[in-house]
């Protein structure tokens, strides 16, 4: 797990994962092969379990990590919960 203290975060818990895909559509078929029970929602005011984001760069900038796992970028995953925020935001009003 990765442990920040200084982000104080409350709300339903759910897991994020970034999927380097340059020049393309996300293929979601490893999720939808791991856990069968998951259903698509596309509404951004819907509680969601997993959010795949989208990364478009050419070069991932992943951190590797041991056992094989990866990293995304600080930035990427900071623009990600921004751009989150403010989908909620303009949804809701």
């Amino acid at each position: 797990m990765h442990y920040l203290p200084e982000l104080d975060l409350v709300g339903v818990p759910r897991l994020d994962l970034s999927q380097h895909a340059p020049g393309r559509g996300l293929d979601l078929a490893f999720i939808e092969s791991s856990i069968p029970a998951l259903k698509r929602v596309d509404d951004p005011t819907e509680p969601a379990s997993v959010v795949v984001h989208h990364v478009h760069h050419a070069n991932s900038l992943f951190t590797p990590r041991e056992g094989g796992l990866y990293w995304a970028d600080p930035v990427e995953c900071l623009l990600d919960f921004t751009r989150h925020i403010w989908k909620r935001k303009r949804c809701s009003s």
